[in-house]
């Protein structure tokens, strides 16, 4: 009779469990609205040559994963789509995370926390955070290790994602103060060489290219996310709290740990930069609580590595729970996204519009763009330069001849008497408002479209603007698509109030 021990089972559980879960996802769900942007770049540097968005053939700065968007990409040659890519790298990412703990007890215990926190649902959604996550943790191994692939490792990580440079800080401080022989004359001299051969160098030429190509110094969404006015200080409230609870199981487990000062000085050195530069900006699209991934993993292994008693297991169960807890809101929020992807009217509605030709303005710059094949400005300016570095005025969309303008904003503002008077300050809000003012100004003909589609249960549900400019040459053929997803023609506020659907 075969024999099979602890670890080959467990391996294929997990295997089989994610391996299931991973397929399933490909046939069932969505990929989240932030990921299609990237697809987006994806699919232009695939076809035409050219990082760009949208129909424009000039450079655009929105594409801040590079390494991602160049695997995504590169798949294509291979007749994989960007969510199948996508898909397939997270899950191998998932297996080295969790072969990098190496104990049959807390491999078992990390496998059951990946599968009951957020943080793989940001995966399933589309995102690279598996991949980001799993090189991150590989760069936390070789401090403890003083592996000179560190620095490629850093390097790697700086060029999947702009905040990888962020992460990269911590790992470097904490190797030159807790894990480096400074007295070794040699040894000092080969970190320095491996510091400037693997990491300093090809950083620099990557980043004088990045500034000649795209002629930006920081990716439009750096400009975007640190427009807003802060809350809390320097700091804003909702990306404070997102870090508190992420780091509060770690504080607790260590006030309970042997040299807790000496431990609590790595952690800090490894962690204090990424904490303060997420309670810096506005966390948008934080699906699945994505970008604390790395945080949180790469916190757990830190955790794994620095205790080397029996004390190690129980303190990886104390901080799983307690996450598990304090994440559930989180975890159930993205998973009821997952299943709800597949009646996003979004998606569909997008792809008739792609047997139409237009020059369309939207708030929410992934779907759009990436299924209708339209020309897309992108009015919050993630993706387009004009709009990230200045708000986008009346003017600028006068200027730019819509045919059709998406906006997810409050309807309300349809039949209220519209300041045209701004805050200078960035916000949603104030975008929302010239963009209707502009609709209402020039005799847009609106449609109220539901986002997703309209359940059994009569619950009420959230609808967008789509407002189409009447001189349009196409106008029947678009409001034709628009009717077949539910949209209705908005006459006045007393319309909104007497219908159920919509969620007020």
């Amino acid at each position: 009779m075969l024999k099979i021990n602890k670890f080959t089972l467990l391996w294929i559980s997990i295997l089989s469990i994610y391996g299931l879960l991973f397929i399933y996802s490909y046939y069932n769900f969505e990929p989240a609205e932030d990921a299609i942007i990237l697809y987006e770049y994806a699919k232009n540097l695939y076809s035409k040559k050219i990082i760009t968005y949208s129909l424009n053939n000039f450079p655009i700065e929105g594409a801040t994963d590079f390494l991602w968007m160049i695997l995504l990409a590169f798949f294509k040659f291979f007749s994989l789509n960007e969510f199948t890519t996508s898909l397939l790298i997270n899950f191998v990412s998932l297996l080295v995370l969790i072969k990098f703990f190496n104990k049959f007890s807390i491999q078992l215990v990390v496998s059951i926390v990946i599968l009951l926190t957020p943080f793989l649902y940001s995966a399933l959604s589309g995102f690279g955070s598996l991949f980001f996550t799993t090189i991150y943790i590989a760069c936390l191994y070789c401090i403890f290790q003083s592996s000179r692939l560190i620095y490629l490792l850093i390097l790697l990580l700086c060029l999947v994602r702009p905040d990888g440079v962020i992460f990269g800080l911590g790992c470097l401080f904490t190797r030159y103060f807790f894990y480096l022989n400074y007295r070794n004359l040699s040894i000092k001299k080969i970190e320095i060489i491996n510091f400037l051969l693997y990491l300093f160098i090809p950083g620099i030429c990557y980043l004088i290219w990045r500034i000649w190509y795209f002629g930006e110094y920081l990716p439009l969404p750096f400009y975007v996310k640190s427009g807003h006015p802060k809350n809390l200080w320097i700091f804003y409230k909702d990306s404070l709290q997102e870090v508190v609870t992420i780091i509060l199981p770690f504080i607790l487990v260590m006030i309970l740990m042997p040299n807790k000062k000496l431990t609590f000085l790595k952690f800090t050195s490894i962690f204090f930069v990424p904490l303060i530069f997420y309670s810096l900006f506005v966390l948008e699209q934080n699906v699945g609580n994505r970008f604390m991934s790395p945080i949180f993993f790469g916190a757990l292994f830190f955790i794994n590595l620095e205790l080397k008693n029996q004390k190690k297991l129980l303190a990886i169960c104390l901080i799983s729970i307690m996450t598990v807890i304090l994440q559930f809101t989180n975890t159930k929020g993205v998973i009821e996204y997952l299943i709800d992807s597949r009646s996003d009217n979004v998606i569909g509605l997008s792809r008739e519009l792609s047997q139409i030709n237009g020059k369309m303005l939207v708030t929410e710059s992934g779907r759009l763009a990436f299924y209708s094949n339209w020309m897309v400005d992108d009015s919050w300016g993630l993706n387009t330069p004009r709009f990230a570095h200045k708000s986008i005025r009346e003017k600028d969309i006068l200027d730019g001849k819509y045919d059709l303008i998406a906006a997810h904003c409050p309807l309300d503002y349809l039949s209220e008497d519209l300041s045209h008077t701004y805050e200078m300050y960035r916000s949603w809000d104030v975008q929302c408002r010239i963009l209707i003012n502009y609709i209402k100004d020039n005799s847009y003909i609106v449609y109220l479209i539901p986002y997703n589609k309209i359940h059994s249960n009569n619950q009420c549900s959230r609808h967008d603007i789509y407002a189409i400019n009447p001189n349009f040459f196409n106008r029947e053929k678009i409001e034709i698509i628009l009717k077949k997803y539910g949209g209705f023609v908005f006459f006045n506020q007393l319309a909104i109030k007497n219908e159920d659907r919509i969620c007020r």
